[in-house]
């Protein structure tokens, strides 16, 4: 998928994020558990266009409108997994905004880096 095609659609809809509280400030630094148990932190905001994907991650859902302007757009699902310090702070400075997960042709995953870019629409 190109850039342009990536725009259009992330620029043009809705995105979705679940969380177990309503929330009218994303935490752009979030600590998670590996699947080994320890906690590393990720960066950014993840989003995705699918609502019911992520049903187990909490019980509601927000609905954003995202503002996106250059993002690395991967098809490397362990890349975008997890954004660490250090891989955000290299994209940032190569002028990435974002990154962008596209698995056959189809956006997977959007990942935000500044709250600015995220506007919500509604909390469900």
């Amino acid at each position: 998928m190109k850039k342009k095609d990536v725009l259009e659609l992330t620029n043009k809809f809705y995105v979705y994020h679940r969380s177990n509280s309503k929330v009218d400030n994303f935490k752009l630094i979030n600590e998670i558990n590996t699947v080994g148990g320890s906690k590393i932190k990720a960066y950014g905001v993840y989003f995705n266009f699918d609502k019911d994907l992520y049903k187990n991650k909490g019980k509601f859902l927000h609905s954003v409108a995202l503002d996106i302007k250059n993002p690395y757009i991967t098809e490397d699902q362990m890349y975008s997994a997890i954004i660490t310090k250090d891989k955000k702070d290299e994209l940032t400075k190569n002028g990435f905004d974002s990154v962008v997960l596209v698995l056959k042709g189809k956006i997977i995953e959007l990942i935000a880096f500044k709250k600015s870019q995220i506007k919500i629409a509604d909390i469900s």
